[in-house]
């Protein structure tokens, strides 16, 4: 059987276990399932595919084996014992993933590595073919977690090269592809464990089929700071409002700012940014009042799906009803009471009547039972006023929310266009004029 591997960080209590037994037993279950393992997936020899109903196999005989149901310790022991079963390599990759298990066969790839190369950087992606690596960038990351993965490099490599080394535009021009790359590799290599070539490979993979969204970030993050007046980030801007620089008496043509053939300078940028990022703040710290409003209006709901609004008032309409029938009642006793009155009533009309307003006098008592129990379980009037607060609390954020919204969408084309240019600087290096 083909040599698998597992990155993973296990508990100690995984580490501790005697899993002699279960690899002899895990590698019966393996053979006796041979059809539910896709051992060249996606049309590639280093790729294999465990199915789901294969890994509840595994499931069924841990729980049995260990008494215990919890799904990390289950995928743990799992990762664990196909690496002692199949004798995996350190550099190789297992996952799971929607409920799959997928290893890609690091070890087993051939490299294009080129005879006689100086460094890694002389040969795209460290040697390794691009199908591979699209292939294991696909299986292993989601348009959320790259999303994830490209956002933290962008703000690490401000952070940190921006602000606090305070990173010079020379230093920039020469530098930034390479920090970027580096950055990845190190994201990867904690991820996964593993910080053999093949990561390297696939850092500079990610940032070139990622490259534009990856300085899209990056300009969110600077023009943040610069909103935030941040020194280090002004004066690494500043920059690119320059249009000619002198360096050891010779003339460069610095990289611009520009939209529809007007060029900025940092002071008009700051006026136009500040006031989208400010009302995107705002925005967001609305919305989050507006949650936490919701939450304290549901904690005043007696009813699930009533409001104490919608209750008081199904309340008012239920006592209205009983009163009605109530008068009624009390109408129809005060009448039977007037007969008693009557003279010359026989003993026989008499005994009707009394026995006609003893029904009536219970029919009543009941209603005032009914009365009185609706006043007991209704909403007290401070639950109401509660409610009512809150709603007024969220009807003027909403009003407050709207109003931010039309001035995000209306400055939003030109920060985005502003957002555009930047990149278009950021990517570009000063060049040299020609002597006059």
């Amino acid at each position: 059987m083909r040599r698998m591997i597992q990155p993973i960080r296990l508990h100690l209590t995984i580490k501790m276990l005697d899993i002699e037994e279960d690899i002899d037993n895990i590698i019966d279950i393996v053979e006796a399932n041979e059809n539910l393992i896709d051992e060249a997936y996606n049309g590639l020899s280093d790729q294999i595919l465990i199915d789901k109903q294969l890994i509840k196999k595994f499931f069924l005989y841990f729980q049995n084996k260990y008494n215990k149901k919890d799904e990390t310790f289950l995928k743990e022991i799992t990762i664990k014992v196909l690496t002692e079963a199949f004798e995996l390599h350190t550099k190789d990759i297992i996952l799971f993933k929607d409920g799959y298990i997928f290893i890609k066969f690091i070890t087993q790839l051939e490299q294009n590595m080129i005879e006689g190369r100086s460094s890694s950087e002389e040969v795209r992606y460290n040697g390794f073919e691009e199908v591979e690596l699209q292939s294991f960038l696909e299986e292993s990351f989601s348009d959320k977690k790259l999303k994830i993965l490209l956002e933290n490099t962008a703000k690490i490599f401000v952070n940190t090269y921006i602000v606090e080394k305070k990173l010079s535009n020379e230093d920039y021009e020469k530098k930034v592809f390479g920090l970027i790359k580096q950055i990845i590799y190190k994201s990867l290599s904690n991820i996964y464990n593993n910080d053999d070539e093949f990561m390297l490979g696939l850092a500079g993979y990610i940032f070139r089929i990622n490259f534009e969204p990856l300085f899209l970030y990056m300009a969110d993050f600077l023009f943040n700071n610069l909103a935030k007046n941040e020194p280090n980030t002004k004066a690494f801007l500043d920059y690119y409002s320059n249009d000619v620089i002198i360096i050891n008496n010779i003339k460069y043509k610095v990289p611009s700012i520009q939209t529809d053939n007007h060029k900025w300078k940092i002071v008009s940028i700051l006026s136009i940014i500040r006031v989208y990022i400010k009302n995107k703040e705002n925005k967001i710290e609305i919305e989050k009042k507006i949650k936490q409003f919701e939450i304290d209006a549901k904690a005043c709901y007696m009813i699930e799906g009533i409001s104490p609004l919608q209750q008081q008032k199904r309340t008012k309409e239920k006592l209205l009803k009983l009163n009605n029938k109530l008068n009624e009642q009390l109408k129809s006793i005060n009448s039977y009471y007037s007969k008693l009155q009557t003279q010359n009533l026989t003993p026989d009309e008499k005994s009707d009547i009394h026995a006609k307003l003893k029904i009536e006098q219970a029919n009543a008592d009941k209603l005032k039972l009914e009365k009185e129990q609706i006043l007991k379980h209704a909403i007290e009037d401070k639950i109401v006023q509660k409610y009512q607060k809150i709603q007024r609390e969220v009807d003027a954020l909403k009003r407050e929310l709207s109003t931010k919204n039309k001035i995000i969408e209306q400055n939003k084309p030109t920060y985005q266009k502003l957002k555009k240019a930047l990149v278009k600087a950021l990517i570009q290096k000063k060049k040299v004029l020609a002597s006059s």
